[in-house]
């Protein structure tokens, strides 16, 4: 998260977005449809950091006891497919958190921590699976 000071009232505490013409529904709508540090999990449609995608499948989702984590890769697997998941032994095996981060969206590792975050969704296209940057991979 970005450290944002409560004088800054236009900037996204997520993405660091500035933006003068933020009012507090527009910064609301920011993070429902575009901060691309955030996603809707597909299962209960909440709205949280691309980073705890994972842990909130597992952990508190209201869905959650329709996945369960995988041994090797540590990804959040919906019980239905997990048996042939872990049985094809083909993700990329789970890192320690000091040598790198997970993507949920596009499965590859990244730089641990925050600054591996922003620099995967932040720099450049962002992630080549967020919905919310796919605008910006888009042929003009």
């Amino acid at each position: 998260r970005f450290e944002v000071e409560k004088d800054e009232p236009f900037t996204c505490q997520f993405c660091g977005r500035n933006d003068e013409t933020f009012t507090e529904t527009k910064l609301d709508l920011h993070y429902w449809r575009e901060c691309p540090m955030l996603t809707s999990c597909s299962k209960c449609q909440q709205i949280i950091e691309v980073s705890t995608l994972n842990e909130h499948l597992l952990n508190e989702c209201s869905m959650k006891d329709n996945h369960k984590e995988c041994p090797r890769c540590g990804e959040a697997i919906a019980i239905k497919f997990f048996k042939m998941h872990v049985k094809r032994n083909s993700c990329l095996a789970k890192m320690t958190l000091a040598e790198a981060s997970r993507c949920p969206l596009c499965h590859k590792n990244i730089s641990p921590g925050e600054k591996g975050w922003s620099k995967h969704l932040l720099t450049g296209t962002g992630c080549p699976k967020n919905d919310r940057t796919k605008n910006l991979r888009e042929p003009k």
